[in-house]
């Protein structure tokens, strides 16, 4: 039996704009107030304009996991280090090495950005100019972001079954 509504959809949905990508994607992307970012396979990194899918800019860099955008930079985890790029132009605004691949997404909270490198290690920068503010081996790894849970915590998940809360501001 087909049952036929003659209600207007809940969601009427509309498509802006259609971009056909020259490599396929390597991760998901990120997006701001005005572009989308793409990690793209080969090493390439594109951002289009949000409005019209207009190509901004592409970068050939490393972004095999999906990168993110915050407070006007794009942050790229990128061969055992973190890069933050000009959102508007793609250029380099700091690296700071890791010392090993970052295996989890990136998070932004309250001014710092949180990764978690292989083997298990938290380390937070201060977003603005990547300055490593602390370090934390947690004995096991994890391939999950960190949760932030407010201006003074967040906390990993890791393999091994627990659940560590770790104090924002030291990493303790």
């Amino acid at each position: 039996m087909l049952i036929r509504s003659e209600r207007a959809p809940l969601l009427p949905v509309e498509r802006a704009w259609l971009v056909s990508l020259p490599i396929p994607p390597s991760a998901g992307g990120a997006l701001d107030d005005a572009r989308v970012y793409i990690p793209l396979r080969d090493e390439w990194l594109m951002a289009l304009e949000r409005e019209t899918g207009d190509l901004a800019w592409t970068r050939e860099i490393e972004a095999n996991s999906a990168p993110l955008a915050h407070d006007g930079s794009v942050f790229v985890a990128s061969r055992g280090a973190i890069r933050a790029l000009d959102a508007a132009t793609g250029e380099d605004l700091w690296t700071t090495p890791i010392g090993s691949a970052v295996i989890a997404p990136l998070v932004w909270d309250s001014g710092w950005l949180l990764a978690v490198a292989q083997g298990g290690t938290v380390v937070a920068l201060r977003a603005s100019d990547g300055r490593e503010i602390w370090r934390r081996a947690l004995g096991a790894p994890t391939t999950h972001p960190v949760v932030p849970g407010g201006p003074a915590a967040l906390y990993p998940s890791l393999a091994d079954g627990r659940l560590v809360a770790l104090r924002l501001v030291d990493g303790t």
